[in-house]
This record gives C-alpha cells, sequence and structure tokens, in this order.
C-alpha cells in the first residue's frame, strides 16, 4: 500500500477536475481563520434500553426475525440523523488499544443523554387481504430515567418505509431535530464526533466506521486555529472502525466557545505510526472543505469523498 500512497498527489493531479489540486492563490488572512464555517451543534448520545422486550402474554408473538429486523431498523433510522450518534447497548470501544493505534481509547462506557426503549405488542392481523402488523411501543428516557415521550408505531414487514418516517418524526418532534436534515457525501466514511463533560471542562469523543487517521482542530475568535489531535503526548492517530476515542485522554478541555473540526481520512495524515509518517498527508483546516497537502507543501490538493470525511461542532460558551 505504501507505493500508493506515496503516490497520491500525482494521482491527483492525473485524474482531471474531478480531482483537481486547488490551490489558494493567497495564504488566508487572519478573519478567514476564524470565519464561521457551517459549525454544528454537539450530535446527541443515544442508547437503546437494553434489549428489545416482547409484552408478556402477547399472543401470537412477533417472531425472531421480526424482532431483529424492528431493533435493525430503529439503528438505520438513528445512524441516518447526524444530530444524533447511536451508542452500542455493549460499547466496542473500550478495552485495550491494539498496537499501532491511538492509545486515547476510551476506557469506560460513555454516558446516553437520551436512551430508547422498544416494546412489542402482538401481532395484528387487519383482515383477509391486508399484511400482519407489528405494534412497536418507542419511549424516550432521559439520563434521570424519567420518560420524555412515547409513541406505538405500526411495523409492516412490506411496507417500511412508513415505520422509518414515523419513527423519524417522532424524534424530531422530541429530541428538536430536523427530519430532513440528511449528512455529508453518502460515500464518506462515517464519523460521529460529540461532546461529554468531565468536572466542567469539554471532553471530544470520536468514532469513525472506518480504519482512519483521526484529527481534531481548535478554532475560536482572534485565535489561530490549532491542532489538538494528534499531538506530541498523542502522536498517533490511526483508529480502528467503531471504537470510541477521548480527546485529552485525561481530563478535559478547558475551553469555552469556539469549534472543534474533525478530519478522518483513509490514508494516513498527521500521524507518527512507524512506517506512515514520511507519506503521511498534511491537512489544511482553514479551508471549507478542507484541503491536503504533501509533506513539503509543494502540491495543494483535494481528495475524493470516498476517501475522507469532515465535520465541526460548537463549544460551549461557558463551562457546565
Amino acid at each position: 500500500m505504501r507505493p500508493i500512497l506515496h503516490a497520491l498527489p500525482a494521482l491527483w493531479l492525473a485524474c482531471g477536475a474531478a480531482a483537481q489540486p486547488m490551490v489558494p492563490m493567497l495564504p488566508p488572512t487572519p478573519p478567514a481563520l476564524t470565519a464561521p464555517q457551517g459549525a454544528l451543534t454537539a450530535p446527541r448520545p443515544v442508547a437503546l434500553a437494553g434489549p428489545l422486550q416482547v409484552r408478556a402474554g402477547a399472543s401470537p408473538a412477533p417472531s425472531p426475525a421480526q424482532q431483529a429486523r424492528i431493533e435493525e431498523l430503529v439503528q438505520e433510522v438513528f445512524a441516518q440523523l447526524p444530530e444524533l450518534v447511536l451508542l452500542d447497548a455493549a460499547p466496542t470501544g473500550t478495552g485495550t488499544p491494539a498496537e499501532g493505534y491511538a492509545t486515547n481509547l476510551l476506557t469506560t462506557p460513555p454516558e446516553a443523554t437520551v436512551r430508547v426503549r422498544l416494546g412489542l405488542e402482538a401481532v395484528r392481523d387487519q383482515g383477509r387481504f391486508a399484511l400482519e402488523t407489528v405494534p412497536v411501543q418507542v419511549e424516550l428516557i432521559d439520563g434521570e430515567g424519567l420518560s420524555i415521550a412515547g409513541r406505538m408505531l405500526d411495523y409492516q414487514p412490506m411496507d417500511e418505509g412508513s415505520f422509518r418516517a414515523e419513527l423519524t418524526d417522532f424524534l424530531a418532534q422530541h429530541l428538536e431535530i430536523e427530519p430532513n436534515s440528511g449528512g455529508t457525501d453518502p460515500t464518506a466514511p462515517v464519523l460521529e464526533v460529540w461532546l461529554g463533560q468531565e468536572e466542567g471542562d469539554s471532553v471530544v469523543y470520536f468514532r469513525g466506521g472506518a480504519e482512519g487517521y483521526i484529527s481534531l482542530y481548535l478554532s475560536a475568535p482572534e485565535q489561530p486555529v490549532r491542532r489538538l489531535f494528534p499531538d506530541q503526548a498523542l502522536p498517533v492517530n490511526r483508529v480502528q472502525p467503531g471504537r470510541i476515542y477521548r480527546y485529552p485522554a485525561i481530563g478535559g478541555l478547558k475551553v469555552a466557545g469556539g469549534r472543534i473540526r474533525a478530519v478522518l481520512t483513509i490514508p494516513p495524515s498527521n500521524t507518527a505510526q512507524p512506517g506512515a509518517a514520511g507519506e503521511a498527508l498534511r491537512i489544511i483546516p482553514t479551508q471549507q472543505p478542507v484541503l491536503f497537502a504533501n509533506q513539503d507543501l509543494s502540491l495543494i490538493f483535494s481528495l475524493p469523498g470516498f476517501l475522507y470525511n469532515e465535520t465541526q461542532l460548537v463549544l460551549p460558551d461557558e463551562p457546565q
């Protein structure tokens, strides 16, 4: 793979307008470095409140295949809403870091601000020619265990689109999200970034859907853009898919206001990983979308969407 990565800049040069290198005519001015670039509110971490439950005595009960499909559909709906981050009931983001990967792996499960309880009723037959229907009770529960809202939805195997739409509408109504907000380039690797708190300071959690390299940047008014991660203490930023990492590794960010910008690349970038640092791309985070460069900055270019993803979130103006 090394020769391929080494040839990336030349590849973009040869691929025509779709991957044409974008070289700024002039260096960005200080106002351009700190101007808002579509910053986002931090997504809310949510989790399923235990396994799906079938009401005692429900007859006929939904089949195991129906139960599994309903739970899968719910997870798919959450995954398509960038304002929410679905945490695993049994997180895979904890444990000992693998050799050659970032060491700031999360060691304890992150906290969800909202939990989703799913309950199934007896399968309902709506007539001779009607499809069978599984009533699904969806309940949202806050961090203190109190019910936020609930709704009964109908699941029909041949009309999953209606179930998706009704669940999305329910979530949008009670979790203050836009039902048609959409996401990034569908070919881009998944990148999820959200905020937590530790003794009043912000903690940045991040997770990639593919193996790659994640960098975090901080921008604040009247200050230069600063790379937070990787840094001298955490020089390796290669991440495993589906595992949750945090920055800082210990404690929190003693910063109020500003924006965090996260960038995930499939090719090595900004890394001190043995064997990759000499070929690693450099990220130019002062442009929207981000640009990339080779090590000596002699080439500045863009990457196709399937090789990277980026997102931004706003830090609280005051300590929490």
